[in-house]
């Protein structure tokens, strides 16, 4: 059974491979980028970039620089539900739009590229300012991905997360940073931030 396209070059995914397919996969664990990757449009990827060249890595601005010196957003909205978010307001969205999550097109296969020409070594790269970097209603391999092309680079990531998960800390070292939001108890957390793991 298959179940998307291959984010890199577009052949079908075994059943339980994500959204990259084996072989892809193996090329980007031997800090390979896959040739002739062509980004494949798959159910929830979003809309192609259009007319620039996609470039996701970005240095945030104003308070949020303290965060990171640099930053991801892999998704596009996020599914916590926390009212308190601001991220709606900023990305001039409705909350309940927001609240679908999608995987950005191409995002992979862009960081590769950017990362290949990228003039800096031993940075940090903040996931993820307006999403969670571990959605918990879509799969979250293209994290894994993102994260082996920032290490490969020589860089480092800074994740932030309300859904832990310790699946990619084998290929992070003390360099990174991992953390987890808690603002509230279990019983406050089912009304504030729904969508979220419990803080338990």
């Amino acid at each position: 059974m298959t179940v998307n396209p291959c984010i890199y070059c577009g052949a079908e995914v075994p059943e339980g491979y994500g959204h990259v397919c084996p072989i892809c996969e193996t090329n980007i664990k031997n800090g390979v980028m896959p040739r002739n990757a062509v980004p494949a449009i798959s159910a929830g990827c979003g809309q192609a970039p259009r007319n620039r060249k996609f470039k996701p890595i970005y240095k945030p601005s104003g308070r949020a620089h303290e965060y990171g010196e640099y930053a991801i957003n892999i998704y596009s909205g996020c599914d916590n539900g926390c009212y308190y978010c601001y991220a709606p307001k900023t990305l001039h969205t409705d909350r309940a739009e927001f609240e679908r999550v999608k995987l950005r097109f191409g995002i992979v296969k862009a960081v590769w590229e950017q990362l290949s020409t990228f003039p800096e070594r031993g940075k940090t790269i903040a996931l993820c300012f307006t999403c969670d970097p571990y959605p918990r209603n879509i799969d979250s391999t293209p994290t894994r991905n993102i994260i082996q092309a920032i290490k490969n680079s020589g860089n480092h990531v800074q994740i932030l997360t309300k859904n832990p998960i310790s699946r990619d800390f084998d290929i992070m070292d003390k360099n990174d940073w991992f953390g987890i939001t808690l603002t509230c108890n279990d019983i406050a957390a089912a009304n504030n931030e729904p969508g979220a793991l419990p803080p338990t």
